[in-house]
């Protein structure tokens, strides 16, 4: 199982960064500064000038003697470089594009594009939470868990720990703290109300998290996780891919079934409507492919949607969302509330994560 270095803090809510976010001190030095200067004082001698005096030669690998957290610093700003947002105005109903800048190639293009739910369409969607509140009893155990650890599900499909498969958890780390940027940004955008919000019947269980409901961060960060883990298992990159995604298989069901429960308890608990869960698996999709593509160098990589307008009383059910992220939506066809659009080819790659990618495959061979 992961260790609690690798608990992602509050995940889906808080922003929490786990590792990232502290100063960069480290903590193996723990005598006291008064016997370090007076030893000192006592050995040091007359000072002797070094004869040479080399640095680093730059190279991806030199970060690999970084601490965890001044690592995934680093690695955070590469991976949200050229990410910029267009928010629609008001009055239009409320969207946002996610669109991505390929420096080297001079073109600009969109990642995912959301749509939210007419006022009608969550009105809907709280039929949907009175009945899923019967739940809420044999699910009380996983709901809190989840709130501050959700790693440990995925962990105990694939039997990993943080010894063994420590470049893993950091790419995990790596994609969960910048994914809740992304995230917080769009909920910003979209300006969702809690369902409780809407009616005082739904009485959550748990306290509501202090910022907008859609995309539910813990339904984006589960589906990341999975699909990221699933990436490295099949050892997705140039050197020895296992093949492309398989959606029969039986760990990535395990995986894909683990993230959908984590989603659909945050609609029990009362927190999220369905139609969170929907956004925030199409929001991990379209993320977690760019984010293979850029640590790996290789993947498919096409502008995902959701339009949540009519949206209604739609169930989430991972297959039928992941129907529509894989399905191709024909020219001048309507599309349904979950589509792919525009390939894109252009990212621009990063030697430092491909190097981290590399290192974390390494892992599972």
């Amino acid at each position: 199982m992961a260790s609690n270095l690798f608990l992602s803090g509050e995940s889906g809510e808080s922003g929490e960064s786990g590792e990232s976010g502290e100063s960069g001190e480290t903590a193996s030095v723990v005598t006291s500064s008064h016997a370090l200067i007076s030893a000192r004082d006592g050995v040091h001698g007359p000072w002797v000038k070094p004869s040479t005096v080399i640095n680093h030669v730059p190279a991806p690998g030199r970060i690999d003697i970084w601490i965890t957290r001044a690592r995934l610093l680093a690695m955070e700003g590469e991976l949200l470089s050229g990410f910029h947002y267009e928010d629609s105005a008001a009055a239009k109903g409320g969207s946002i594009a996610v669109l991505v800048n390929a420096r080297r190639a001079g073109t600009t293009s969109t990642l995912v594009h959301l749509v939210r739910p007419k006022d009608s369409d969550f009105a809907d969607q709280l039929e949907l939470m009175n009945s899923y509140s019967a739940l809420r009893i044999d699910r009380a155990a996983e709901i809190n868990a989840q709130i501050s650890d959700f790693l440990a599900f995925f962990a105990a499909v694939l039997n990993l720990d943080s010894t063994r498969y420590a470049k893993t958890f950091e790419v995990i780390y790596l994609v969960l703290n910048v994914t809740r940027i992304i995230e917080m940004r769009i909920k910003y955008a979209l300006a969702c109300k809690r369902p409780a919000d809407y009616s005082p019947q739904i009485q959550p269980m748990i306290a509501n998290p202090g910022h907008g409901s859609l995309p539910s961060g813990h339904a984006t960060e589960a589906f990341v996780v999975a699909f990221m883990l699933d990436a490295m298992r099949r050892h997705a990159g140039p050197d020895g891919s296992k093949g492309s995604l398989d959606t029969g298989d039986p760990t990535f069901v395990q995986l894909m079934r683990h993230a959908e429960r984590i989603a659909t308890n945050r609609t029990v608990a009362g927190v999220h409507f369905p139609a969170d869960s929907i956004a925030g698996m199409v929001l991990a999709f379209a993320l977690s492919s760019y984010f293979i593509r850029k640590l790996s160098g290789v993947g498919d990589v096409s502008c995902i949607n959701f339009l949540g307008e009519g949206i209604a009383g739609t169930d989430f059910r991972y297959h039928f969302v992941l129907a529509g992220l894989l399905k191709a939506t024909p020219s001048g066809s309507a599309p349904g509330h979950v589509f792919k659009s525009d390939p894109i080819a252009d990212i621009d790659g990063s030697p430092l994560l491909e190097h981290l990618w590399k290192s974390a495959i390494s892992e599972w061979l």
